[in-house]
């Protein structure tokens, strides 16, 4: 009896329509071998396979220092391959990789189709069902997450038995999903154990002759997400060839015209930090760099006279993002545009880019999303306009000289159990309000800005610490300035504050040109603004933001 495979990794690929051929879906300058399927199956397939990778281990040039007889310890070899599989589902035909070794980096990135395996996971562990019938909710043992904020936040959440997913703390306002692993409901028809994100893992014997009916499996399974995830859906992926050219071809124009001011540029998945050593374009290898910015690449095209020719085709294929160990050796690579994130708009709806997919903001997630921020009030209370030149330093200091006010920009505190020190805010004000001030609309800074005012308020709400210490500077700052105590004597020492008599403000330094908070934010600066709001709301404090404007040249 043949051998069956014990496990699979399967990714579905993009449509490559009738005439594709299977060599498309590979990465041309990875040069694997051709072998042909030699049977009749219930499918079509060809087999790509790598050149054997020989070479002696990593850690054995360092030992010969301090051992003899090392040298008979033999090359280690590496064999990758991936499969690549056709299937008719309906009148579809429909390609399928399945992997082996580290055969999924010899297909091309741009035909693999995002979160895929998650949606069969969801599918398998949690099938449709009727009204009347109960399943266990107590099915996952791990959720990959993504927060999109100041910087892209990915955390794998697991537990050490299975659980519902209430308990990995997912917060579906702000949230991307981007992988699971749990226990399928069939497990006959799954096996004991399924994991999807890009790809979908299965863990169950599968004869080669079945491969062609597991697939159709999985097709089956991705469709429709289970009725208690349909806020999977509040975000979806465009699939439209179309329009999917247009918006890359947006990216393309904005990345040209260095207004990159909402994208951001970084390893799209989950990486092993203490493996890299360092970063470098495939254009520009002997320019290392620690920390990949969407600025480095845009610096390192201008140095070269490429930015204003840049192609499409580059973006997507030709520039890659590479990661390097200590060694120099290449551990990871991602084309530039697949590393991209952002949002933009397109007529009148929102795209977001990720992971080199572009996503549709539910109309209804977005209409809820904008009722939610349209009940916040704009304060009131003077503030001065920002001139062109200025600074948020020299904003901040402006500001602060109005009668009522109270410079603490920088002015920070620390804490015994916090590594880094805390803000309190940049602007206090005697009536009670706490000015948190940010130049320019774009994502990762206002993430951070709105992080800076949860901290804070719920550090002065919740630590008595802070607030001694919030105290003691406030006051050291009244006596080198000369003027009395009706700042400090806000934050009581014995006794904490009442939440309600705060207000937390949100200014942003922007060219308004007379559009509203709802017109001007990101996407994903109103996700989080929102559930800052939440947050902040719960503790007992108000919440008002301010349009600072920039004044026109005089």
């Amino acid at each position: 009896m043949a051998q069956a495979f014990s496990s699979l990794s399967v990714y579905r690929l993009r449509s490559g329509g009738k005439d594709a051929r299977f060599q498309d879906f590979i990465d041309p300058k990875k040069k694997p071998s051709l072998h042909r399927l030699k049977g009749r199956y219930n499918f079509d397939a060809e087999l790509f396979v790598a050149p054997p990778d020989e070479k002696p281990p990593g850690w054995l040039e360092p030992l010969k220092v301090g051992f003899e007889g090392l040298n008979e310890i033999p090359d280690s070899v590496k064999n990758d391959a991936v499969l690549i599989l056709s299937v008719n589902h309906g009148k579809e035909l429909v390609f399928f990789a399945i992997t082996f070794g580290f055969g999924r980096f010899l297909l091309r990135p741009s035909t693999i189709e995002r979160n895929y395996g998650l949606r069969v996971a969801l599918n398998a562990i949690y099938p449709k069902h009727g009204k009347g019938q109960k399943l266990d909710p107590e099915r996952l043992r791990s959720v990959d997450s993504k927060t999109v904020a100041e910087t892209t936040l990915r955390t794998r959440r697991q537990v050490d038995r299975i659980s519902d997913f209430e308990r990995f703390n997912v917060d579906v306002e702000r949230d991307l999903l981007s992988g699971l692993t749990g226990t399928p409901l069939e497990t006959d028809l799954w096996g004991r154990r399924i994991d999807g994100s890009d790809a979908v893992h299965v863990h169950r014997a599968v004869a080669f002759a079945q491969l062609g009916d597991i697939c159709r499996q999985f097709e089956k399974y991705s469709k429709k997400v289970p009725r208690d995830f349909e806020w999977v859906d509040n975000i979806f992926v465009v699939r439209e060839p179309l329009l999917v050219e247009t918006l890359r071809n947006r990216v393309l124009g904005r990345i040209r015209r260095d207004d990159v001011e909402n994208l951001e540029l970084a390893p799209p998945e989950l990486v092993e930090w203490s493996d890299i050593d360092h970063f470098a374009f495939s254009f520009a290898i002997e320019e290392p760099f620690s920390d990949p910015n969407i600025e480095e690449y845009v610096s390192r095209l201008r140095a070269r006279n490429k930015l204003d020719g840049l192609t499409l085709n580059q973006l997507m294929s030709g520039h890659r993002l590479i990661a390097f160990d200590a060694d120099g050796n290449e551990i990871n690579d991602w084309t530039v545009f697949r590393a991209l994130s952002g949002g933009l708009e397109h007529r009148s709806p929102t795209y977001v880019l990720s992971e080199g997919d572009f996503f549709e903001v539910k109309a209804d997630y977005m209409d809820d999303l904008d009722a939610a921020l349209g009940k916040l009030t704009e304060f009131t209370a003077e503030l001065p306009e920002s001139r062109p030149n200025w600074s948020e330093d020299r904003y901040n200091r402006e500001a602060a000289a109005l009668a009522g006010n109270f410079l603490l920009d920088k002015m920070t505190v620390r804490l015994t159990a916090r590594t880094t020190p805390i803000e309190i805010c940049d602007v206090l004000t005697s009536d009670k309000n706490l000015i948190h001030v940010k130049r320019k609309v774009n994502a990762p800074s206002l993430s951070h800005l709105f992080s800076q005012g949860i901290v804070s308020a719920d550090l002065l709400l919740m630590n008595a610490e802070f607030r001694t210490k919030a105290r003691q500077r406030i006051a050291s700052l009244e006596r080198s300035r000369h003027i009395n105590n009706r700042f400090s004597k806000l934050f009581p020492t014995q006794r904490g504050i009442t939440a309600s008599s705060f207000t937390i403000v949100f200014g942003i330094i922007e060219k308004w040109k007379g559009k509203t908070l709802i017109e001007r934010l990101p996407f994903f600066s109103k996700v989080n603004l929102r559930r800052c709001v939440h947050e902040l709301s719960r503790m007992g404090y108000k919440v008002e933001y301010k349009r600072i404007d920039i004044e026109p040249h005089r």
